[in-house]
């Protein structure tokens, strides 16, 4: 019994004795010689590692423990990670393609390796790899042609973050063109967003993708048709002269597309007006108004526009009048011949055809002169903002408002605060014309609220200057 008692304390002192001299000896590791430590401890426990978990002298860690840890090391993990993407065990390579994403550009040196693994039989370590290269971004570049055929993945997440890593990867991806163009027309919207969205980070250089992204402009998803519209004007020039023919063209959706990217790469695409103009006047109110909402983004430089515009403003669909209005507020003073039709559309039954008028005429500023008994009547609209903006309009039209002196002094006490302050600095941009209005001016400096204190305050001083 003696013998037995004797041998199991000298055993336990070897095991401990051995259990520290390990722990000295891990601590002691080289970086690289740590990360290869931890690798290993990604895999099912066997031999020591396996007893001394039984014992609980040396517990087992969590995965995401060891994972953080070489995550931590950086670039030091990498030489570690890159060949445990080839480890028999799936739990093994799929970690350390998860780790190599999280640590990112870092990673760069895993490239190769990532390469390879871009074609493991297991869909989580593919997307993990894939995920790699889009933290990794340019320094990726020679993963292109395996980036290429990943677009081709059985699965959608796989595709997706390949067409996302090349749109990382940016003009160096150029030789993709063809694989994207392809990938544009994929059943997953996810992956002909991402895909529409590398076309475009690959620039001029993927000019001949231009007439598939104004097909995909047309899509129905917002993501989508949203990044093709991107790409067409990060593509440039060519893309505005492909547009610019397909609006003129014969296939309605193709019109509508054309200009519904115009719309998104605006104000670059001052060489469509002529184009945008051809557009107003479309059988599609969906063309016309996308046309107009261009135009809005082109701005002063559209001002040949202003004609077909004003025509707009009579149209029978209310969002092309409200997006004419808006093209014409752009344009600014040089829309100045459009006064008349806006002020009629000031009365419009359509309350954004209203507002979108209101606010025009206000852009155009004193040239607008002529619309102030428009913006009389536009005072007492049952719509607040319009009161508002028909208030900003006249502070911008100036001494030329003194005619709405009355109905400004009984905006003064409008519902509105908004309406009350602005009512007070139309007053005071009429200036020394507008002295019938300084006892109600005096009794708006004592209002409470303090926007309308400080503008009737100010005002006075416009109208009675020392």
């Amino acid at each position: 019994m003696k013998h037995r008692r004797a041998f199991r304390r000298v055993a336990l002192v070897l095991v401990i004795t051995a259990v520290l001299a390990g722990l000295a000896w891990h601590f002691g590791l080289s970086p690289a010689a740590r990360a290869r430590w931890l690798v290993q401890e990604l895999r099912p426990p066997t031999g020591l590692r396996l007893f001394l978990a039984k014992t609980r002298l040396a517990p087992l860690r969590k995965p995401d423990e060891v994972v953080a840890e070489l995550v931590a090391m950086g670039e030091a993990a990498v030489s570690a990670l890159s060949a445990a993407l080839t480890d028999d065990v799936l739990a093994v390579r799929s970690s350390a393609a998860f780790a190599l994403a999280a640590i990112g550009p870092a990673a760069a040196q895993a490239v190769p390796a990532l390469i390879g693994a871009l074609r493991d039989e297991d869909t989580e370590v593919r997307f993990w790899v894939a995920q790699a290269m889009v933290k990794i971004g340019p320094a990726a570049e020679q993963a292109v042609p395996a980036l290429i055929a990943a677009l081709e993945d059985e699965d959608p997440t796989v595709r997706s973050s390949a067409a996302l890593a090349l749109s990382r990867i940016g003009r160096a991806a150029d030789r993709a063109v063809p694989a994207l163009l392809a990938a544009l027309k994929d059943e997953d919207p996810t992956v002909r967003t991402l895909a529409a969205e590398a076309l475009g980070q690959i620039g001029p250089a993927a000019a001949q993708a231009v007439p598939a992204l104004i097909v995909a402009a047309g899509d129905e998803l917002l993501s989508v048709h949203s990044e093709a519209a991107k790409a067409l004007g990060r593509i440039g020039e060519v893309a505005v002269s492909a547009l610019s023919a397909a609006l003129r063209g014969k296939d309605p959706t193709l019109r509508s597309s054309a200009a519904r990217a115009l719309v998104k790469i605006a104000p670059g695409g001052e060489q469509a007006v002529g184009a945008l103009i051809t557009a107003l006047g479309d059988g599609n109110p969906k063309v016309r108004s996308m046309g107009a909402r261009a135009l809005v983004k082109i701005g002063p430089a559209a001002v040949q526009a202003v004609p077909a515009l004003i025509a707009a403003l009579a149209d029978k669909d209310r969002h092309v009048r409200s997006s004419a209005a808006d093209a014409l507020g752009a344009i600014g003073p040089g829309a100045e011949q459009a006064v008349p039709a806006l002020s009629v559309a000031l009365g419009d039954k359509d309350v954004q055809v209203r507002w979108s008028g209101t606010w025009a005429l206000g852009q155009i500023g004193p040239p607008a002169g002529q619309a102030v008994p428009a913006l009389i009547t536009a005072l007492q609209d049952e719509e607040p903002t319009i009161r508002f903006l028909a208030a900003r309009a006249l502070v911008k039209i100036g001494p030329a408002a003194k005619p709405a002196v009355p109905a400004l002094i009984a905006a003064l006490t409008d519902k509105d605060p908004d309406v009350r302050s602005s009512a007070a600095d139309a007053l005071g941009a009429v200036g020394p014309g507008a002295k019938q209005a300084v006892p109600a001016l005096r009794e708006a400096a004592k209002a409470k609220h303090p926007c309308l204190s400080a503008a009737a305050r100010a005002a006075l001083v416009s109208i009675q200057p020392k």
